[in-house]
């Protein structure tokens, strides 16, 4: 069968969105206008990619995006256009193929074609996720081209069941830090204006100054993320609340059934309000017919104490435990090695 593989910069949100509901495996962030708040306020570029058959059928596609870093990364635009550093090629869970007999085959498509745009766009590297379908594993077709690969663990719960058997199978310190919640007092929000989102950012850039670390707030940015993925319900942001004020609050990424934990944020004084908070989201989840909680990432082997808690936490929720891989490729090495000089010296923030 012969196959044609195109990268496209512009795509029907429907038709992709339409086809990509077709596999289980679809998430927000193959969503069709998941990186458009990017592009209209950074002008990063989503890239649409299909394999197609000769007869135009799409038997994958992928969405990943094109970030330069003279805007997202918010350093010297004049060192940036003087030394010309490049962009950088980022995905999440893809490619989602729809013909998995032929995955290996695709797979190898889409990397050859990645490969060929890279050299002629100026990428200084290319990161990516798999999908969690171990039958689609393509790790070989990227090692052999010289992708490096890292496992990680995700944890997903079948929403699908009973509401007391889910929390029957939750970790017993769990369902005491639910119960202790509730004690407490703690309320539980689902956002509905902007104004939970402005409160958000405040939080969480009070948390980076912090830990000393620079974070620049962009309103446009801002007004576009809540346009086009918060109001039409693509992400929703939860929080906790005591005497009013938010205390901890999470931000999830839905699609297609499919629920993925991505950001979390925590007061300065945080009073444990994580488990009442995600057992109130896993329920609003289940409640508005979703049919899987993805945990989100975590470190199958920790390098922190930070990282062992993350991931004892995940594990808690009674979920399957999932492993998937990152993949990551310098596509120019000398560049790359001038892009981290200039990080580490602080030229770049």
């Amino acid at each position: 069968m012969t196959l044609k593989t195109e990268i496209y910069t512009e795509f029907d949100h429907a038709d992709w969105d339409h086809l990509l509901m077709k596999s289980t495996e679809s998430t927000a962030f193959q969503m069709s206008k998941n990186y458009d708040p990017y592009k209209l306020a950074f002008n990063s570029k989503p890239l649409y990619i299909t394999v197609e058959d000769s007869k135009g059928n799409i038997l994958a596609q992928l969405l990943a995006v094109q970030h330069y870093h003279n805007g997202i990364h918010s350093f010297n635009n004049s060192i940036a256009s003087k030394i010309n550093i490049g962009s950088s090629i980022f995905w999440h869970h893809g490619p989602i193929i729809h013909d998995i007999h032929m995955h290996k085959e695709i797979s190898t498509l889409i990397l050859q074609k990645l490969e060929h745009f890279s050299k002629l766009n100026n990428v200084l590297i290319i990161k990516g996720s798999s999908t969690l379908m171990p039958e689609q594993s393509s790790s070989v077709q990227f090692k052999n081209v010289d992708y490096h690969n890292t496992k990680w663990d995700t944890w997903v719960i079948d929403l699908k069941k009973d509401l007391d058997v889910l929390y029957k199978s939750l970790h017993n310190k769990t369902r005491y830090d639910i119960r202790k919640g509730e004690k407490n007092n703690f309320v539980f929000e689902v956002a509905t204006d902007r104004t939970i989102l402005d409160e958000w950012i405040e939080i969480k850039h009070a948390a980076n100054k912090r830990k000393n670390q620079i974070l620049k707030k962009h309103e446009k940015f801002n007004n576009y993320l809540w346009e086009i993925l918060y109001k039409p319900g693509f992400e929703k942001i939860y929080v906790a609340r005591l005497d009013g004020k938010i205390i901890s609050g999470i931000a999830n990424k839905l699609f297609n059934k499919n629920v993925i934990q991505h950001s979390i944020i925590n007061s300065q004084k945080n009073l444990q309000s994580g488990s009442f908070l995600t057992w109130n989201a896993m329920k609003w989840s289940k409640e508005n017919n979703f049919l899987a909680y993805d945990m989100g990432g975590a470190n199958p082997h920790p390098i922190s104490v930070k990282e062992q808690g993350i991931r004892h936490y995940k594990s808690k929720w009674g979920g399957k435990e999932i492993q998937y891989d990152l993949y990551s490729k310098v596509v120019n090495k000398t560049k790359w090695r001038f892009f981290k000089l200039l990080k580490k010296s602080s030229i770049i923030r």
